[in-house]
């Protein structure tokens, strides 16, 4: 229709005659009326029609074409750049702490959804470039955050901790108890690993797996500030590892869905650690194998607590209790509107251990592992879980991941002692693809188990 209203216009000829108002009713376009052609534009099809100057003609005819293809060129590049800014927001690594966050790309939709937030360490990156491309080719995963020493708020303590400074805190977290019940009951035990004494270490070595302690902590923080801002939406489940954690997000996708719902609040471990020291039973989580939170056990991290009025609600009533007992010394570090979040983040940062010499009050004594342990038990973060042969126990709410247990007095391998998961640890060949769980193997295993290559 165009090329023909043109050719008219320009008044241009065939060597043929014009087409009169009586011939047009014939045309191959159906007549004026299907053409859109008026009165106007039939005179100007007379025989002798009026001539008019070619650049007016041309401006008449081209210069509303022209601005209609300006105006679309540029709605073009305003959706172009919308785009851009949205994706920008989505993909944005900018979050707290510059953590390094993963977005998965052209992913299919599903109705299970999963961040992933894992601690590592800059001096073996290839673990989390295997985890961020196992992680992000799953449908259920939509985040992942992989945390290393940049990320850490103490900017330089994986690079200028002493070890004066390392054994002022190993004999700040030793000394006399502090009537924190909890506290006083672990503390003791703090930078014993089963790898040896912090002390006994190489300083590098030393300050190494001191400053990690407070990683995963830096990992909650990441993702629940941007669930608080409304960047991200809560997902079903957040799970937090280490790096050299394999996971196969099929059987665990299918588990999760089977066993424990995200609209109840659980606290699960990959492989649950039960203890009996001093006629007490507590059980917590063995963190590197994995710990996943729920998506209700995420609403009751970010909900508000406010003790001076709990009326009606039981939830905030036991919260508040919890912190009259001050078990960990936790009362001190929290303030009225606070989340629980909130209160984990200021206990584990306001005492940097460059300052170990100048610590006051209770400091901070905790593994990674006890923290988690600590709240998800004491602040209601799980639904209660009983286990018969532990009725000791003062309080039994994280969930083993596949009946995973571990008793930590059998330090050697013994299916008696450990179950599920936690048989997969420390041996390549421990790992298979009928596991679901395997912690602290190699990369070239993990890599293997994935079907991803190791280099690229």
């Amino acid at each position: 229709m165009v090329p023909y209203l043109l050719f008219v216009r320009f008044g241009f000829t065939t060597g043929q005659r014009h087409i009169t108002p009586e011939e047009d009713h014939t045309s191959h376009d159906g007549g004026a009326s299907k053409t859109g052609l008026g009165k106007s534009s039939l005179r100007r099809m007379s025989p002798h029609p009026k001539k008019r100057p070619s650049c007016i003609v041309l401006a008449v005819v081209w210069l509303p074409w022209l601005a209609l293809v300006l105006v679309g060129i540029g709605t073009i590049k305003i959706i172009h750049l919308s785009h851009k800014i949205s994706e920008s927001v989505l993909h944005s690594t900018e979050l707290p702490n510059n953590a390094n966050s993963i977005r998965q790309q052209s992913k299919p939709l599903t109705n299970f959804v999963m961040d992933v937030v894992s601690s590592g360490s800059e001096l073996r990156s290839a673990y989390h470039k295997i985890q961020q491309k196992a992680f992000t080719s799953h449908p259920a995963v939509r985040h992942f955050y992989a945390l290393m020493e940049k990320n850490d708020t103490e900017s330089t303590c994986h690079s200028d901790l002493t070890m004066n400074r390392i054994i002022d805190t190993l004999i700040f977290c030793r000394r006399w108890p502090t009537n924190h019940t909890y506290l006083d009951s672990i503390r003791q035990y703090f930078g014993l690993i089963d790898k040896g004494n912090l002390r006994q270490m190489e300083v590098e070595r030393a300050r190494g797996w001191l400053c990690a302690q407070k990683r995963p902590m830096e990992g909650l923080v990441v993702a629940m500030k941007s669930y608080q801002a409304r960047i991200t939406p809560l997902p079903d489940y957040l799970i937090f590892m280490d790096d050299d954690t394999w996971m196969n997000m099929t059987k665990v996708t299918e588990y999760l869905r089977q066993n424990h719902p995200p609209s109840q609040p659980r606290v699960i471990t990959g492989c649950l650690i039960w203890m009996n020291q001093d006629d007490r039973a507590w059980s917590w989580t063995w963190g590197g194998y994995g710990t996943f939170f729920s998506k209700a056990t995420l609403q009751r991290l970010l909900k508000p607590i406010q003790c001076e009025n709990t009326t009606g609600d039981n939830f905030t009533t036991q919260v508040c209790r919890r912190l009259e007992e001050n078990q960990i010394g936790e009362k001190s570090a929290f303030r009225s509107g606070m989340s629980i979040m909130d209160l984990m983040e200021r206990y584990t940062f306001r005492y940097a251990f460059a300052d170990a010499k100048k610590w006051t009050d209770v400091g901070f004594c905790l593994h990674s592992d006890h923290i988690w342990t600590y709240f998800a038990n004491y602040y209601f973060l799980s639904a209660s879980n009983p286990v018969a042969t532990y009725p000791q126990a003062e309080e039994d709410r994280i969930y083993a991941y596949n009946n995973s247990r571990f008793h930590p007095k059998m330090w050697f391998k013994n299916p008696d002692r450990e179950t599920g998961e936690c048989l997969h640890r420390d041996d390549d060949e421990a790992c298979t693809a009928d596991s679901h769980i395997c912690h602290r193997i190699s990369a070239h295993r993990m890599a293997e188990l994935w079907h991803i290559p190791l280099s690229g």
